[in-house]
C-alpha cells in the first residue's frame, strides 16, 4: 500500500502487508500517518473500491478530505434518466449524479456528511463484456454439444440422464452461463 503527492508522484508513504490479509483495514493506517507528516487536511485521496468501506469514508470526512473511488452499487442510487456522456465531440457512455447523506461513527463521535455518486454507464466498457459473453457463449456451446456426439466409431454418448444433466450444469457454471441459456434434449 503506497501513497504518492500528485502530480509529482512522489512516494509519501508505503507500507508492505503479506498477501493473504484484507486491504479495507489497512487504508486508514496510512492515511492517518500521512495526516501526520503533512499536518493538514483537505487532502483528497484516490484509490480501488476497496477503500470504498464506510469506516474509512467516514474517517475522511469527519477529518475534512474528500475521496474519489468506485463504490459499490449499493444503497439508493436513485433511477433519474440517463444523460449521455460526451468528451470533444465522441460519446463516451451515460449516467447521472446524485448526492446522499451519510452517517457513522469515527471514534466514537457522530460524523455526517454528503456524499457526491456518479453513475456511469461506459459505452466501452459495455461493448467489451458484450464481446466477452459473446465469446463465453460460444466456447459454451461447444463444450455443451461436446457431451453428444453424433454416432460413430470411438464417440461415446451419455447414456443416463442425471449423468448428462451434471455434465451440462458444470459447463454452465464453468462459463457463467446458469440462467442464461434454456436447454433441451431428447433421447433419439
Amino acid at each position: 500500500m503506497a501513497a504518492a503527492a500528485q502530480p509529482s508522484g512522489q512516494v509519501l508513504a508505503c507500507d508492505v502487508y503479506p498477501g493473504q490479509a484484507a486491504d479495507d483495514p489497512l487504508y486508514l493506517p496510512l492515511i492517518r500517518r500521512l495526516r501526520q507528516m503533512l499536518g493538514r487536511s483537505g487532502l483528497l485521496y484516490v484509490a480501488d473500491s476497496k477503500m470504498a468501506a464506510l469506516a474509512t469514508r467516514a474517517d475522511l470526512a469527519a477529518y475534512g478530505d474528500y475521496y474519489l473511488m468506485p463504490l459499490p452499487l449499493t444503497g439508493e442510487t436513485g433511477q433519474p434518466p440517463l444523460e449521455p456522456l460526451w468528451d470533444e465531440g465522441h460519446r463516451l457512455g451515460e449516467g447521472y449524479e446524485f448526492e446522499r447523506h451519510l452517517s457513522a461513527e469515527v471514534g466514537g463521535e457522530p460524523v455526517a456528511w454528503t456524499e457526491r455518486v456518479q453513475v456511469v454507464r461506459s459505452l466501452a466498457l459495455a461493448q467489451h463484456q458484450a464481446d466477452q459473453l459473446e465469446q463465453r457463449l460460444v466456447k459454451a456451446e461447444a463444450a455443451l454439444r461436446a457431451p453428444t456426439p453424433a454416432p460413430a466409431r470411438g464417440r461415446r454418448q451419455y447414456r443416463d440422464e442425471a449423468a448428462l444433466q451434471a455434465a451440462v450444469a458444470d459447463v454452465m457454471t464453468r462459463y457463467g452461463m446458469t440462467g442464461l441459456l434454456r436447454l433441451t434434449w431428447q433421447r433419439e
